[in-house]
């Protein structure tokens, strides 16, 4: 089976995975990979590839990555599912794009709380809240982001009226359009001791809503 039908099989077969989260703390990592409802899911085979290699951690943490990418699409339902497949992989070519893309994002965020948070704006695609070209931007966040800047980005939007962040995390999360960075003018003629002032951003605002919020 090929990496993308891979990925449109583990998608389909991706009920209750939820659950699995505590089961892969409560055994054995060989005898999780090999359960047969696990062996249902293609997407586990990698993480099967890297035990038999001698890779256990690498194992361990690509299956909890797996595990929470596919539960942040628990909700999705079968009809949203095969719209889904139908629409977005009728044809080989159209298998590629999505497959590859959602892939090697996938591969290259770096923990399972990151692949959560992918999983949540892969399952806004799938339900049609958002295009595919939000998807990727909203991957090109997820990516970028660490547990620093998380819990910056909550204190920027947790409350109505208030933002609170540090001046080295406002400038990363103005980079990403999460956060907007101004420079109040002075008298002094110097732009070092100009003050800023941290503004949310409609953009900000909605991956917090859609993404952060009850994950952080």
């Amino acid at each position: 089976m090929t990496p993308n039908n891979s990925f449109l099989v583990s998608i389909r077969r991706s009920h209750h995975t939820a659950d699995l989260a505590d089961k892969l703390g409560e055994v054995a990592l060989d005898s999780f990979l090999n359960d047969g409802l696990i062996r249902d899911i293609p997407f586990f085979g990698v993480a099967l590839s890297l035990l038999r290699a001698g890779n256990d951690v690498s194992a361990y943490f690509y299956a909890k990555k797996i595990i929470e990418f596919l539960a942040a699409t628990e909700n999705l339902s079968e009809d949203q599912r095969k719209r889904f497949i139908e629409e977005e992989c009728s044809d080989d070519a159209k298998i590629e794009k999505v497959g590859e893309t959602t892939l090697m994002l996938l591969d290259k965020i770096e923990t399972p709380q990151l692949a959560g948070m992918f999983g949540k704006a892969f399952a806004l695609m799938v339900e049609g809240i958002i295009p595919r070209s939000m998807f990727e931007l909203y991957a090109h966040v997820i990516r970028n982001l660490n547990p620093y800047l998380i819990k910056q980005l909550v204190q920027c939007y947790q409350y109505e009226n208030m933002v609170a962040v540090d001046a080295p995390a406002a400038s990363m999360l103005s980079n990403l359009g999460l956060l907007e960075v101004s420079i109040l003018a002075n008298h002094s003629g110097s732009t070092k001791t100009m003050p800023r002032s941290y503004g949310k951003t409609d953009f900000g605002k909605l991956f917090y809503e859609r993404i952060i919020d009850n994950t952080a």
